[in-house]
């Protein structure tokens, strides 16, 4: 694996093999790991071997003298399953350049290590006192210790949903010690659509798997057995799950709420509306229908007037034709010239009237062709009606869309900005510890630059094995050992 981070201290050294021979090491520190060539005791001899251990896998480091070599040995846990069985196993870094230095290095890393598991040991036990003291102060106050009017929906790891119905609303309590928070709130009677098991409920539903109010949000996905359906703030219907307990209450408080009743109620409400638009659109057409009817009898009413009228006319005609041809005749001799103009007049009387005839014609289908273009315009209007409404109505549907996509986008959104804001409150705290361990590690350098006898440092040392032993790092017979090597070291 290749190396990765910054180098803090690189390790050199060698040491003799044999009689003749001579074995470099050479290890880098790194802030995670330390890793390079070093050795390790085999058959009474020092062994190359190279390495790679993680910081929070060493336990101890101490100079020691191996067959005429001054190492640095690094006493750590193995990684192998068996080998830790055995017990701690143990690296050497032979003859380091200036192995004093070199030491003091990576035992102050080692230590710093071990001082963050402890604070951090302390943190989470003061944690989880804190959730368990707030969790029991709350239940005290809810009156949820003992006998209560709320129903248990979930209550784990320090957290409770509790439920309960009365004669006007269900009312909710949740206690959240995990991140010290309670809260109440209360669902009107007159803002539910339904309840019922979750098991007679057939309509496709989605329950509400966090619950949220006064700061409170607690995952209840996987509690409850009746569903409750109410109108929420923004006006939609939404689903949540209840205790089992909580059923025979709202039958009770609520019964015309039930599922199977609300259901029938309004499937009978969608048929009777359905009927009345089949209803209105059977109206409508059969008016439409009449019109038709009405307008097509005033058309043939009006064509058998016309025709009567021309019948009339020509009936007239026949007759003044005939007078004249009897006054033609008994003129005829006498005035030929008078009768060839009358024959001219009349010519000119006839093609009058034939181009009146003609125009009547015309206005006849003109009138024709109205009243169809009325008709066809009545069809027109009434889909172009059908195709707006279909138009609004998916319009609609998209809008409902778009707003639930909205609220979810605000929902990730808030939740993005609560995990950005926690992110930057540990990093802060983060970089105040830090700050507040550099102070302190000044003080210590400034301490440790001082003389200081041996009974100083063997105080240091036996307080520090009783930190590890009291926050479990040692066990009481490790701890014992260790304090006799110290002993056997005075």
């Amino acid at each position: 694996m290749a190396a990765e981070g910054r180098v803090l201290y690189n390790y050199n050294g060698e040491y003799k093999k044999g009689l003749l021979g001579k074995k470099k090491i050479s290890a880098k520190l790194y802030e995670d790991y330390i890793e390079g060539t070093g050795a390790e005791i085999h058959i009474g001899e020092l062994r190359e071997v190279p390495f790679r251990l993680n910081i929070s896998d060493i336990k101890k480091v101490e100079i020691k003298e191996i067959n005429d070599n001054k190492c640095i040995q690094i006493e750590y846990v193995p990684e192998n399953e068996e080998e830790r069985a055995r017990g701690n196993s143990k690296l050497l870094l032979p003859n380091v350049d200036k192995i004093e230095e070199a030491k003091k290095v990576l035992y102050d890393m080692v230590d710093k290590l071990f001082q963050e598991a402890t604070r951090n040991a302390l943190l989470e036990r003061e944690k989880k006192e804190g959730a368990k003291k707030f969790y029991n102060e709350k239940m005290e106050a809810y009156g949820l210790n003992g006998e209560t009017k709320y129903h248990k929906l979930m209550d784990v790891d320090k957290q409770y949903v509790g439920f309960s119905a009365d004669k006007s609303a269900v009312g909710v309590v949740a206690v959240d010690g995990q991140n010290q928070q309670d809260g109440k709130f209360s669902i009107a009677y007159d803002k539910v659509r339904y309840f019922g098991k979750v098991e007679d409920i057939t309509e496709k539903y989605d329950a509400i798997s966090q619950l949220e109010f006064d700061g409170v949000s607690i995952d209840i996905s996987k509690f409850g057995g009746v569903v409750l359906t109410y109108k929420n703030v923004n006006g939609k219907y939404v689903a949540l799950k209840l205790p089992v307990e909580i059923y025979d209450e709202l039958q009770k408080a609520i019964p015309n709420k039930e599922y199977s009743l609300v259901i029938a109620e309004e499937k009978a409400e969608a048929e009777r509306i359905e009927r009345e638009r089949l209803e209105a659109e059977a109206k409508a057409k059969e008016e439409a229908e009449r019109k038709a009817r009405e307008e097509e009898e005033a058309r043939l009413e009006q064509a058998r007037l016309e025709a009567e009228r021309i019948a009339r006319e020509k009936e007239e005609a026949e007759r003044l034709e005939r007078i004249k041809e009897e006054e033609r005749i008994a003129r005829e001799k006498a005035e030929e010239e008078r009768i060839a103009k009358e024959k001219a007049e009349r010519m000119a009387i006839q093609k009058a009237e034939e181009e009146r005839l003609a125009k009547e014609m015309a206005e006849r289908e003109e009138a024709d062709r109205i009243a169809r273009a009325k008709i066809e315009e009545e069809v027109r209007l009434a889909k172009e009606k059908a195709e707006r409404e279909e138009a609004e109505r998916l319009a609609k549907e998209k809008a409902e869309k778009e707003e639930a996509e909205r609220l979810a986008k605000e929902k990730a959104e808030k939740e993005e900005a609560e995990r950005l804001a926690k992110e930057k409150a540990e990093k802060e705290e983060a970089e105040r510890l830090a700050k507040e361990k550099a102070e302190a590690e000044k003080k210590q350098a400034a301490t440790k630059a001082e003389p200081a006898d041996e009974m100083v440092a063997f105080e240091k040392r036996i307080k520090k094995l009783m930190i590890m032993k009291n926050t479990g790092i040692l066990t009481e017979a490790e701890f014992e050992e260790e304090k006799k090597k110290l002993f056997d070291l005075l």
